[in-house]
């Protein structure tokens, strides 16, 4: 959007402009593009990728007034507070107008800019080391003031197994917008598995190999884990189908990890704020036939789900299985009657730690 200057006797803000700004901050705190389809996600990733699903501002009278300037204000306000951003002009607020004030440019403007800023500029997401280097739109962005991190549930298992065990979490959002709004928000999904009590040698490696994960998440920019070793693979929001795709392989502990050195498979992608270039990882040694870890992602329709495979080579591993699912969302923001909030999904296992089939 234009930055006006400010001319006396000319700074009114007209009807045009009101409508103008009005559709900027409703694109991210409400939504412009209702009624969205998983099956299209890729194809409308640059619109899909924006609002966050709450209650949309309106205009209260034909001559545009404090009220309907406030209301709009309001909501970036919170935007604001929910993403952390602070304002190029400085601090983290726009001044609400008084009854009875002119809107003038002067008070477009620090709207304008203000919502152009949290669609526009980006933050590192701090994402180091052997994984991905990325940046976000604020728009997409969770700061970790706001973040509040709940349990789901836990899979757990306590049989020793040998070949494969596959554990499924399905979580069921109202429909496809709300899927978009929680991951749009800066939401993410977290699991992370653990095992106890191993004695024999299979399952002392297979500990090694989950403790080498920490926690696997999943986010609007796709895959990624706290841990030290594994492969990630590309798949971002918009790159999610109604197949399940693989997100992340472990490393296979001390039986010949020959090491990871980048992210696998990816060279450009034009179509997404996020990550813009990363080129494919180079080798592994000794692990067409080592236990290790797979996670597979998908959605269809309101459905997200995740499927968790673990991989034996036929020894006996035993201990205790965990896996602890969470969600990463934004806690709830009001202000003057004005409410952001995140839904949050219900959850099934479909499969629990279950014995099925052999290696996929």
């Amino acid at each position: 959007m234009a930055h006006y200057d400010v001319t006396a006797g000319t700074d009114t803000v007209s009807q045009a402009q009101f409508t103008e700004v009005y559709n900027q901050v409703n694109k991210v705190f409400s939504d412009l593009y209702p009624n969205a389809v998983s099956t299209s996600l890729g194809t409308n990733c640059a619109t899909y990728t924006f609002g966050w699903g709450n209650r949309k501002s309106k205009q209260f009278s034909k001559k545009i007034t404090h009220k309907d300037w406030n209301q709009l204000i309001v909501r970036i306000n919170i935007a604001l507070i929910h993403t952390g951003y602070t304002l190029v002009s400085g601090g983290n607020t726009v001044t609400l107008v008084t009854r009875g004030e002119t809107i003038a440019a002067a008070h477009y403007n620090a709207l304008a800019d203000a919502s152009n800023e949290i669609i526009t500029k980006k933050i590192d997401t701090g994402i180091t080391g052997n994984k991905i280097y990325t940046t976000r739109s604020y728009a997409n962005y969770l700061d970790s003031a706001q973040a509040e991190l709940s349990a789901l549930t836990t899979a757990t298992r306590t049989d020793s197994w040998q070949t494969q065990i596959i554990t499924e979490l399905r979580l069921s959002f109202s429909d496809f917008d709300d899927v978009r709004y929680f991951f749009n928000a800066g939401c993410d999904v977290r699991i992370t598995p653990s095992t106890t009590g191993a004695t024999t040698a299979a399952g002392i490696e297979w500990a090694n190999i989950i403790a080498a994960i920490g926690t696997f998440y999943y986010n609007i920019d796709g895959p990624n884990y706290t841990g030290t070793t594994g492969t990630l693979y590309w798949l971002p929001f918009c790159d999610l189908t109604s197949e399940y795709q693989l997100a992340f392989i472990s490393g296979v502990g001390s039986s010949g990890y020959g090491g990871y050195s980048g992210y696998s498979g990816y060279s450009g992608y034009s179509g997404y704020s996020g990550a813009s270039s990363y080129s494919a990882y180079s080798s592994y040694s000794g692990y067409s036939m080592s236990q290790r870890v797979k996670i597979y992602v998908k959605v269809e329709n309101n459905l997200v789900s995740f499927k968790i495979v673990y991989i034996g080579t036929g020894n006996i591993i035993d201990g205790t299985q965990n896996i602890l699912f969470q969600l990463r969302s934004g806690a709830d923001i009001a202000n003057r009657g004005i409410k952001h909030h995140t839904t949050k999904p219900s959850w099934t296992l479909t499969n629990n730690m279950d014995t099925l089939g052999e290696d996929s």
